[in-house]
């Protein structure tokens, strides 16, 4: 979890080597310390892994107190910003400076604070890096073999240690992941954001949103579909900012992820049809059809648009949600006067799909249209309905006249119930 640099006396190694173990066994790893090296690489060596660690643990005993080279490296260390924890290993007067920095008692062989050590490490390292996570014997191997991984100089090595992570649910494989987002290296806070995102982590949005704006389109995908397994609405208009600006790549992955993010994206998806672009209004009406019922206000309003097209998607819209209001806008168009033959023949087609009984009477009344294609999709809405629209296609035979008459005829006779059949032997013959 972090990298200490171990200061000690040749006569204290076999403590410094106890030393060495039991951090190893809590993750934490020690930078590598040369003992012999040339003399004109010495100091420069040392201060270069001093300078790479997150702490200096100095052994202190009588022999270490008198040695040149632990003095050095404890105030080298303080010089250069990394903070210093004394061991005492044997009693012995600390120098004034060490005595105001964390110590230790080691003293006893009996009770040794093995424990405190480790937790004051952990701290150190939090501090200086938030991204690194703690680790202990009983965390899987796999799992600390991958938090390592992610400091790896090699990036298959560290898209491999995110992978290995995000597979499960260990509480410090998440933690790991979590503290990923704020490392130091831009790929492990990208794929670490990924992986938590996709997992529903309101924690990863700003890496998320980072990533959203990354050129490499990839990335780029798959930060708009984790963000949409996150749900949170409030990052709606920072997709509809990448829908503009990435519109042919990414257009149905962003309607995806909006769905996801649940009804509050609706006055959103309604603001854009106010705008001129009509590739993008209909963009809109087809993602709004994903939302529902709290869609069809907004999709009511698509109808009136000045574009066929968009009128044409809305049609079909209302006619997949269904249900009473769309029903009712449907009957609207197919009525209005106003709309040329084949948005009220679209509508008729609409009504018929959607099969309910209340669209019956303003189907017959299609029947009088002057539009063929209008009269043509009435009565094959009206056959689509079936039984359900005998009762009225037969009430409205009996006050029907010429043209309007034949047409109620010929639909009872498609459907061909027993009580359309019985109605054409009874009232045709008038």
């Amino acid at each position: 979890m972090s990298d200490v640099f171990i200061s000690y006396g040749d006569q204290d190694s076999d403590f410094a080597e106890s030393l060495l173990l039991h951090l190893k066994n809590e993750g934490i790893f020690v930078l590598e310390r040369d003992n012999h090296p040339s003399p004109e690489k010495s100091y420069t060596s040392i201060e270069q892994a001093i300078r790479n660690a997150s702490a200096l643990l100095t052994i202190m005993t009588p022999a270490a107190k008198t040695s040149e080279t632990v003095r050095y490296e404890w105030i080298f260390a303080l010089g250069a910003g990394i903070p210093v924890i004394t061991i005492v290993q044997q009693e012995i007067e600390l120098h004034p400076r060490l005595t105001t920095l964390p110590n230790f008692d080691f003293t006893n062989p009996l009770a040794q604070p093995w424990e405190a050590l480790i937790e004051a490490i952990e701290v150190i390292a939090k501090r200086l890096e938030p991204h690194r996570v703690p680790t202990s014997r009983a965390t899987p191997s796999y799992i600390r073999v991958s938090i390592t991984a992610l400091d790896s100089a090699n990036s298959e090595d560290r898209e491999g240690a995110i992978d290995n992570l995000a597979q499960t649910d260990h509480p410090v494989a998440v933690e790991a992941l979590v503290g990923a987002l704020s490392h130091p290296l831009q790929d492990v806070r990208t794929l670490a954001a990924l992986a938590r995102g996709n997992a529903g982590d309101i924690r990863a949005i700003p890496e998320l949103l980072d990533a959203l704006r990354q050129k490499d389109e990839e990335i780029s995908d798959e930060a708009i579909i984790a963000l949409g397994n996150i749900g949170d609405a409030t990052i709606a208009p920072h997709l509809i900012d990448t829908l503009y600006h990435r519109w042919d790549r990414s257009r149905y992955l962003i309607a995806d992820a909006l769905e996801k993010m649940g009804s509050a994206v609706v006055p959103i998806l309604q603001n854009i049809l106010h705008e001129e672009n009509v590739e993008k209004k209909v963009w809109a009406t087809q993602t709004l059809k994903g939302f529902g019922n709290v869609a069809v206000p907004s999709l009511t309003q698509a109808l009136l648009d000045k574009e066929r097209a968009v009128k044409i998607y809305a049609i079909s819209a209302l006619s997949d949600i269904s249900g009473p209001d769309a029903v009712s806008s449907l009957i609207k168009m197919l009525e209005s006067d106003s709309e040329e033959w084949s948005i009220r023949s679209n509508a008729a087609e609409a009504l018929g799909k959607i099969g309910d009984v209340s669209a019956v009477p303003s189907l017959i009344l299609a029947l009088s249209y002057n539009d063929d294609n209008i009269r043509r999709e009435a009565g094959k809405a009206l056959r689509q309905l079936g039984s359900n629209a005998v009762p009225q296609l037969i009430e409205a035979l009996g006050s029907a006249e010429g043209e309007l008459r034949r047409r109620i005829i010929t639909q009872l006779r498609h459907i061909g119930t027993p009580e359309a059949l019985s109605a054409l032997n009874t009232k045709s013959r008038r």
